[in-house]
């Protein structure tokens, strides 16, 4: 079920993975099934492995899926019980040093985030933080004019000499306008992100326990999920 991005050519859209099947000789192998050409490859080279068409983000996910999961197939490993016991010092992923290489020497995108390089840091960091920062640079574009403008204001008020002057009730009217158009075209811009993301109507998940937190695995009576519960009057004692 896990979904990848496809090449170009399918206008880089996302598919659940899907293995190629050589057939069976009964059929004549006319039931042969090859679909691993129209995933995407991460990968300069020329001649890529088979494990290109996962982003250094997916590996890591679904190998955190295998070790910690308790589904089919998988090792059930209980990471924070490991952390809390010692036998675990730390449990994270590292980084690529040519990725972060790239983005310390574009420290300017940060603030301007144009297409490429936000795209660079989905396919580095995830959804949750490139959406973070593609707001924040977008958020940041729009009030660049607002302070602008506002400066320019402040000095006719100091001229005034006081703020209920004639520049009054423009600002305000421009600042209701601004306070429209700069949500909506959010929208706009990130839905435009979200499809070439394959993250469009997707549901919100909750947010998964911290592998050092420990306690005893009980119900949680709000999600129905089995999480590890630390009694209050213990956590006051330690």
């Amino acid at each position: 079920k896990y979904k990848l991005q496809l090449k170009k050519q399918y206008l880089n859209a996302y598919a659940e993975y899907r293995h190629d099947f050589a057939g069976t000789p009964e059929r004549g192998l006319k039931d042969r099934r090859v679909v691993s050409h129209i995933y995407k490859t991460h990968t300069e080279d020329d001649f890529p492995d088979s494990d290109a068409i996962f982003k250094s983000l997916d590996k890591i996910q679904l190998i955190h899926r295998i070790i910690s999961s308790k589904d089919k197939d998988c090792a059930g490993v209980n990471i924070g019980k490991l952390i809390y016991d010692g036998e675990v010092t730390a449990y994270f992923p590292l980084h690529e040093a040519s990725t972060t290489q790239f983005l310390k020497e574009n420290r300017h995108q940060w603030f301007w985030m144009e297409e490429d390089f936000a795209n660079q840091m989905h396919d580095y960091f995830g959804d949750r933080i490139a959406f973070h920062f593609l707001f924040m640079a977008y958020y940041w574009k729009w009030l660049l004019p607002i302070a602008v403008l506002g400066l320019c204001f402040q000095f006719v008020d100091l001229i005034a000499r006081t703020p209920d002057n004639m520049t009054a009730i423009p600002f305000c009217i421009f600042m209701s306008v601004w306070s429209i158009f700069m949500p909506h075209f959010w929208r706009r811009q990130e839905a435009k992100y979200a499809i070439g993301w394959g993250t469009l109507n997707l549901e919100e998940k909750l947010e998964p326990c911290r592998p050092e937190h420990h306690g005893e695995p009980r119900i949680n009576p709000v999600t129905a999920q089995i999480e590890p519960f630390y009694p209050p009057e213990r956590r006051r004692l330690d």
